[in-house]
């Protein structure tokens, strides 16, 4: 995992994959990987700006996370990585996670600032950054519906389909268990 500075849940987080959602898996005994300086660059300029985007469109007041944005990390798919006081392996098609409890962002390589879905990716996380700065959640599942509207009106102005499955979203958004909805066969 490489480690740019910038100027809870056990299983893992929901991701933007194009058009479905997953959750990363426990690691099986194994060590996180090793964190290395190589790898894409975020400007703090992307990330202010994308903060900016963020308070224009919602009601967070981001002013106080302007000088003091979360870290960002780079991982590969397949590497084992600490999240959330856990370890777990990224599985494709992750693309990024917010580790609220290390105030940390981790993107799944490859990922470009010139890739305008990889940046909505970068959004999205930003988005959850905020949230989970700005107040308690009931769960973390709550936060997943405004991140995703937040992210797909981002790509709307960007003039990029917006791929995602609204209703698994909305059913992955909540805090309550899925239910059995079939009668049952005795």
């Amino acid at each position: 995992m490489r480690i740019y500075k910038g100027n809870s849940i056990v299983w893992g987080a929901l991701f933007y994959a194009g058009s479905g959602l997953a959750l990363a898996a426990p690691a099986q005994e194994s060590e996180p990987t090793s964190v290395t300086s190589a790898g894409p660059v975020v400007s703090t300029e992307l990330v202010k700006e994308l903060l900016h985007w963020i308070g224009a469109h919602s009601d967070y007041d981001i002013a106080v996370f302007l000088d003091k944005p979360p870290e960002i990390a780079f991982c590969e798919c397949g590497d084992t990585i600490s999240y959330e006081g856990e370890t777990l392996v990224v599985h494709t098609p992750i693309k990024g996670l917010y580790d609220k409890k290390a105030y940390k962002i981790i993107l799944v390589e490859p990922w470009h600032a010139s890739d305008l879905k990889n940046v909505s990716t970068l959004l999205h996380e930003l988005i959850h950054f905020v949230q989970y700065q700005s107040k308690t959640w009931p769960c973390w599942q709550k936060t997943e519906w405004e991140a995703y509207k937040l992210q797909a009106a981002w790509l709307q102005e960007q003039s990029l389909d917006v791929n995602f499955n609204w209703i698994q979203i909305f059913f992955k958004a909540s805090c309550e268990k899925p239910r059995e909805i079939h009668p049952s066969r005795h």
